[in-house]
């Protein structure tokens, strides 16, 4: 089916931009890419890791 671009942004990397793999269901049409929530959630562009990062930065900063 294709693939899709997603600029990602890592803790202790460069900005990655990966391609995801795109599928197309043969019994309904609807299209949909490789699952990736373990690494960021949906329609986001900063990593869980790297946003696990800045709020514990954030609460030691403030505690």
């Amino acid at each position: 089916m294709g693939y899709t671009n997603r600029t990602l942004k890592f803790y202790n990397k460069n900005h990655e931009t990966l391609n995801l793999q795109r599928y197309k269901c043969n019994y309904c049409g609807k299209t949909f890419q490789t699952d990736f929530r373990s690494v960021v959630k949906d329609n986001a562009n900063i990593t869980n890791e790297l946003k696990d990062h800045i709020v514990t930065q954030f609460q030691e900063a403030h505690a």
